[in-house]
């Protein structure tokens, strides 16, 4: 689905030279290569905590998979070139300028952007949205409720702004509110792939297994290459009671992107509960971390695998030691000078000794440890 914000503003840009309509076709390009791949402002995550434990689906703010297969840097790389362009910037590429801004966590720069194309056009409520999803990134749910009501006075059906308004009450854990909102968006546009994420994750935390990979197969038979969707049908799979496929699955997304915090976390949990294999979970989980201190608005994420790699080193030593004790246990029980065999066999050596150096002093005389002293010296020599 061609759904980037470049795409839909460069069908309206007007070109007045040769050379711009030259420009503005490689700066699409290239902002399409990053608007694409890179994740965008920080999304709540829907969790499910089963008896196998605790995994994620990913959130969606806009219509592109948040799976980050670039750095947030590239996305501020993108913008720089993009303000060094010799000329006055079009106010559609100043909306991509914006938009770059939000996925590089540039929060302030994204904010302004879009305040000044509102001083221009109030209607805008593209710009609307920028705002919303840079409030949302902060917490600011009052601020993201009043700018959702002007935006839908402006457009009632903009599923984008509905999509936000959605993210906004889940985030007030008003998840009844938050659902029907998604179902409102589907019904003006069935296709509509950040809503669909949005209420499969919702189903997938209310354990709807059902319902929720309905939709993670929607939207991949959609957007085959939606990634985010793709670690949410695996962990369907996973909560199915097939932990074998749902991590070939994360695996193979993992070959995609090596660095992605979401599918490092997962798999950690993978490992960890679905095949007790404390080991190669530390190895993912502390990979999530390194990924994770990367990303500036990860901050409570990477509190929270900084725990999880404490409770799985905790585990490994505390398995090590039972087998130690184990070990302990067998050679203690083991015959052959082992363990309490030898605290068997020591006093009876000690006896012989001793009964030795009684034979030859004849009369038995002297203190234990006498005799015992002169027995250990006459085995010296």
């Amino acid at each position: 689905m061609h759904n980037t914000l470049v795409t839909h503003e460069m069908s309206r840009m007007t070109v007045r030279s040769p050379f711009q309509f030259k420009l503005a076709i490689l700066l699409s390009a290239a902002c399409w290569t990053v608007l694409s791949g890179c994740q965008s402002t920080p999304k709540p995550v829907a969790s499910i905590d089963s008896k196998k434990g605790l995994a994620e689906v990913q959130m969606s703010a806009d219509r592109e998979s948040l799976l980050s297969l670039q750095s947030s840097d590239s996305a501020i790389q993108a913008r720089s070139r993009l303000l060094k362009t010799d000329g006055t910037l079009s106010d559609a590429l100043l909306l991509t300028v914006s938009e770059l801004s939000l996925l590089g966590s540039d929060l302030p720069k994204a904010r302004e952007i879009a305040r000044a194309r509102l001083k221009k056009n109030y209607n805008d409520v593209g710009a609307m949205n920028i705002l919303i999803r840079a409030s949302l990134a902060e917490g600011k749910l009052a601020e993201v409720h009043l700018l959702v009501d002007n935006a839908l006075a402006i457009d009632s059906r903009n599923p984008n702004t509905l999509n936000l308004k959605g993210l906004a009450l889940y985030q007030q854990n008003r998840l009844i509110e938050a659902r029907e909102t998604w179902k409102r968006v589907l019904k003006y546009d069935p296709t509509h792939i950040a809503s669909m994420m949005n209420l499969g994750a919702l189903y997938f935390k209310n354990r709807n297994i059902l319902q929720s990979a309905a939709l993670f197969e929607r939207i991949i038979a959609l957007q085959p290459g939606h990634l985010d969707a793709r670690v949410g049908f695996a962990l369907v799979r996973y909560s199915q009671g097939e932990p074998e496929q749902a991590r070939g699955m994360l695996e193979k997304i993992l070959d995609k992107n090596e660095t992605s915090p979401l599918v490092l976390f997962n798999l950690a949990v993978l490992e960890r509960d679905g095949f007790r294999n404390y080991t190669k979970s530390l190895t993912y989980m502390e990979r999530f971390v390194e990924a994770a201190s990367k990303v500036a608005t990860a901050r409570k994420s990477l509190e929270n695998g900084l725990i999880l790699v404490s409770q799985l080193k905790s585990k490994i030593a505390a398995d090590k030691q039972k087998l130690s004790d184990a070990d302990l246990r067998s050679l203690a029980s083991s015959p052959g000078g082992n363990g309490a065999a030898k605290s068997d066999a020591a006093p009876s050596k000690k006896a012989e000794l001793g009964s030795s150096s009684a034979g030859r002093d004849g009369d038995g005389s002297g203190s234990v440890m006498d005799r015992d002293v002169q027995s250990l010296e006459d085995a010296i020599k």
